[in-house]
């Protein structure tokens, strides 16, 4: 009888798996792409990053700083994310500062030791940053959010970016510890925020990786909600050079415009500044890059749930109502009279 009992149970299980169970033939990519909300974004980029008037998260002791990684890291830790802070230190003019890269790990699950890498840096220079770049790193937190509720082959890992400011040496030290991985694509969000008046709704492309390029521009194509990118050749002026130099295919997709936000490193690189923060491009260049990671990383099914679907709950109520006759079963006659 016990036997039997087991075996039914086992087929419970085996129906619970089968109905709450999503396939990668269930899920496209544009069903992670349609999951990318400017709402959510909006208040990363309002209320976790610092960036009001008179924030400062520079890494000389901007007293934003720190509350900003421990907000990054929180946050991707409630996504369930593998979280660690990657401590290093850089020092500048006799003194020593502490520093420290957040990051946050989605292991695949056939191919792990595959990795694609999404980061931004959230240092900034001695002001808010809500472009240079709390805009990359809320898209990095967005793209985080969207896809940690899902299996990929690949590994995923996003990292927020210390010490960019000074000379990419947050990106210059993961880089180094990453060196012998089998990185297949770094994309880096610097500065997503500022839609250019005379270019309208465009991002540049920087890096020497064209084949990260081409997939980039198909998926600009394909989720960018009429976004347009173009090839701009190179410049090593952020944290894709640190794993171009190591030899990774990278790629920079970058607001259209080179220098041409006279607001960065200076007080109106706020969210504070009227007119200055488009959140509906930002939500757009960030549709753009889970559409891509999604992708190359491979979606297996959606990550496993705690409540199964409508189905599993109905294959659990016939398991438990097998159960119960088989405990009926096994239940002794009960006899009449005083024991």
């Amino acid at each position: 009888m016990i036997a039997r009992a087991v075996g039914i149970l086992s087929i419970v299980v085996a129906c619970l798996i089968a109905c709450s169970t999503t396939t990668a033939a269930d899920v496209a990519v544009q069903d992670l792409v349609n999951q990318v909300s400017q709402a959510v974004y909006t208040d990363y980029l309002n209320n976790l990053l610092y960036t009001h008037t008179g924030d400062n998260r520079s890494v000389k002791g901007g007293p934003q700083h720190d509350p900003a990684a421990q907000n990054i890291f929180v946050t991707f830790r409630r996504y369930g994310l593998t979280t660690m802070y990657d401590p290093f230190t850089w020092t500048s003019g006799g003194t020593t500062y502490n520093c420290k890269n957040v990051i946050a790990i989605k292991q695949g699950v056939t191919n792990p030791d595959q990795i694609y890498v999404f980061g931004g840096h959230y240092d900034s220079t001695a002001n808010a940053g809500a472009d240079d770049d709390a805009s990359g790193v809320a898209g990095v937190l967005e793209a985080a959010r969207v896809m940690s509720r899902y299996d990929f082959n690949s590994t995923v890992i996003f990292a927020a970016f210390d010490n960019e400011e000074n000379g990419l040496f947050g990106s210059a030290h993961m880089a180094a510890d990453y060196a012998s991985r089998n990185i297949l694509g770094m994309i880096d969000a610097d500065m997503i925020a500022w839609n250019m008046p005379s270019m309208p709704n465009q991002a540049l492309l920087y890096g020497n990786s064209p084949t990260m390029k081409a997939a980039l521009t198909t998926a600009v194509s394909q989720f960018g909600n009429g976004l347009t990118c173009s090839d701009a050749g190179d410049w090593t002026a952020s944290d894709h050079h640190s794993f171009e130099d190591r030899g990774f295919q990278v790629c920079w997709m970058y607001e259209a415009q080179k220098q041409g936000n006279t607001s960065i490193h200076g007080p109106n690189d706020t969210v504070d500044t009227p007119g200055y923060i488009d959140y509906t491009y930002a939500t757009n260049m960030t549709r753009c890059f889970v559409g891509y990671l999604s992708g190359a990383a491979g979606i297996v099914g959606e990550a496993s749930a705690s409540v199964p679907e409508p189905g599993g709950m109905a294959a659990l109520a016939i398991g438990l109502c097998c159960l119960a006759g088989i405990a009926r079963l096994r239940r002794p006659a009960r006899r009449s009279g005083c024991a």
